[in-house]
This record gives C-alpha cells, sequence and structure tokens, in this order.
C-alpha cells in the first residue's frame, strides 16, 4: 500500500507492494479537492518521464508530489515509504529502451 494525505483531507492511494508496480490511483476525501488533485496528477510527469494519467506507481506519484508544483497541496506520505527510497526503474542491463 502506499498512500499520501493532502489538503483538505484527501487521500491518494495506490494498492501495489514494490515502487514499479502500477495501480489505478484511488482518491477519497473532499470531491472538490480530489477534482482539483486529479486534474494536477492527470497531467503531471512521473520520475522517468512517464504522464501520470489514472493509474501510476510509487515512484511516479512520489516524483510528483516532490514537485514544486505540488506544494501547494501540502502532501504527507502516510504508508510506503520503503518503495520509494530508490529510483530504480528495474530495466535490465540488455534492454532496449
Amino acid at each position: 500500500m502506499f498512500k499520501y494525505q493532502l489538503i483538505n483531507e484527501v487521500i491518494v492511494v495506490l494498492n501495489v507492494t514494490s515502487g514499479n508496480e502500477k495501480s489505478k490511483i484511488i482518491y477519497e476525501g473532499d470531491l472538490d479537492s480530489i477534482a482539483v488533485i486529479r486534474n494536477f496528477l492527470e497531467t503531471s510527469y512521473g520520475a522517468f518521464g512517464h504522464i501520470i494519467g489514472d493509474a501510476t506507481t510509487p515512484i511516479d506519484l512520489h516524483y510528483a508530489f516532490s514537485s514544486k508544483q505540488a506544494q501547494q497541496f501540502q502532501p504527507k506520505l502516510l504508508e510506503g515509504e520503503d518503495l520509494v527510497k530508490s529510483y530504480n526503474p528495474e530495466i535490465p542491463d540488455n534492454a532496449v529502451t
């Protein structure tokens, strides 16, 4: 589980077990605040240049919420800090990227 708390008690959750596991974003809380945060995330970039959209990884969500623009939401990581200790894309050495 990877969980953030944001302004107006909005909670953003990813049901994952690793930093690179992708999951649909779950929002809880005030609907107006959720709409603003959802709009922000749908156009934000993750750590490796991916658009967040409506599903992402803990690494990409953490990167997006660490940006200067995200500070307006006062992001606080509640659960899953161990999933983002390093930003390892887990790409094999012989992979073509």
